[in-house]
């Protein structure tokens, strides 16, 4: 066979090296999650969502709502659009963000300042 390998010699390393680097993969991943690694978090917002209109969207029942939570209530601080979701964002009541209506002066995205929110905040943790 002359000074290289034989083709199953080859392929035993080749079967090895993939193992280990697999176990290496593996053993970092596992490491990463010990040691405090970040997850992966999804913000899923829907607009006027009823229960009623789940049953069109077999997708989202079959991949969430079957793996997830079922609220049987829920309860915001502002029940208008851009108010509830000026308080999701920041963590503030209407009173502290400005954003009161959802248009106007006192309301809608003018209204809202979106320099320090739930997105800045995990931007500078890391996240994209």
């Amino acid at each position: 066979m002359g000074r290289g390998l034989s083709r199953s010699a080859t392929t035993a390393l080749a079967l090895v090296a993939f193992v280990m680097g697999s176990w290496w993969l593996t053993a970092a991943a596992s490491a990463a999650s010990a040691t405090g690694g970040r997850p992966d978090i999804v913000l899923v917002i829907t607009d006027d969502q009823r229960a009623g209109t789940l049953q069109h969207m077999p997708a989202l029942r079959r991949q969430l709502t079957r793996l997830g939570i079922r609220f049987r209530s829920a309860f915001v601080s502002n029940p208008s659009c851009c108010p509830s979701r000026a308080s999701m964002f920041t963590g503030d009541y209407s009173h502290t963000n400005g954003v009161w209506k959802n248009t106007g002066p006192f309301g809608g995205a003018q209204a809202f300042d979106d320099s320090s929110t739930l997105a800045t905040w995990l931007h500078d943790a890391g996240y994209r």
